[in-house]
């Protein structure tokens, strides 16, 4: 056994973190705009738990909820053009990938950078916000007046966790083993909401998680994956479909690199098939352990 955290020590660790990457944001970081809605993420499943008056939790909830849908696009765009130029150099100069790449580099490049600082302003002041509320809440926490508030937050984390595994199940369950895309996006999604819920309770209970973390992160990676490729097969159908002038050739060429990337998505497909049942056992083991 780890040694327990309180709630309130857990949302300061979660808050630390997504202040820590907002210089990152403003500089157009990739890797910061991945580590910012990460750790949004954590805190949207920490902050319904603090016992706030409703009407301030509705706010930063609604708060970080924008933050993400905002940091989600720019994440995507990321993402598409690491995977293009992992393409690039696989192929060495295909016309499809050169093709394709272009058009990924004028939707990131498209406001990219005012986009970017009006966010990490946006980030500032949420930031800001939630550290009032952190102190808030250490002191009154230091004048022992939200005992009967912290008992409530670790009940409502308990029903959290077993709420957000349910989904999972549920998700895992409608999408069977068929290669269904809508359906493997939902259990993308209720992944990472129970990976997160499941790392937040891990933590205030002060119980090791790392075999189970590790294969809830193998899923998400792999459906994570999964979902990039269709978003990049989805482009390369677009270059494809307004070729100006036609150009036959590369329209073969990007015709055979759409086949490579629904081979790769069939066999990540396969690679979800075969954990599945792991995921399912995690979460129903935590169901009961909850």
């Amino acid at each position: 056994m780890l040694p327990p955290l309180r709630l309130s020590d857990a949302f300061r660790t979660r808050l630390d973190a997504f202040t820590s990457h907002i210089p990152g944001v403003a500089d157009g970081r990739d890797d910061a705009v991945h580590g910012a809605r990460v750790a949004v993420r954590r805190l949207r499943e920490v902050v319904p738990l603090l016992g706030f008056e409703a009407r301030a939790e509705r706010k930063l909830s609604r708060r970080l909820r924008k933050i993400t849908q905002r940091l989600g696009p720019l994440r995507e765009l990321d993402v598409m053009c690491a995977l293009i130029a992992e393409c690039a150099e696989k192929t060495q100069g295909s016309s499809a990938v050169n093709a394709v790449g272009a058009a990924a580099d004028r939707q990131r490049d498209e406001g990219r950078s005012a986009t970017v600082k009006a966010l990490s302003t946006k980030m500032e002041r949420l930031a800001l916000r939630l550290e009032r509320a952190c102190q808030r809440l250490a002191a009154n926490e230091k004048r022992n007046r939200r005992a009967a508030a912290t008992r409530a937050g670790l009940w409502a984390l308990d029903a959290r966790l077993v709420r957000r595994a349910k989904q999972l199940d549920d998700a895992i369950d409608r999408a069977a083993c068929v290669y269904a895309p809508a359906q493997l996006h939902d259990v993308r999604i209720a992944l990472k909401k129970f990976r997160y819920a499941a790392e937040l309770w891990h933590d205030v209970e002060g119980r090791r998680a790392g075999a189970d973390i590790s294969v809830l992160k193998a899923g998400q990676d792999v459906l994570g994956r999964l979902h990039d490729l269709e978003g990049l097969i989805a482009l390369a159908r677009h270059v494809q479909a307004s070729l100006t002038p036609p150009d036959l050739n590369t329209w073969r060429d990007l015709s055979r690199f759409v086949h490579s990337l629904e081979d790769e998505c069939r066999q990540l497909h396969a690679r979800f098939v075969g954990i599945r049942h792991k995921l399912l056992g995690i979460a129903r083991r935590l169901t009961v352990a909850a």
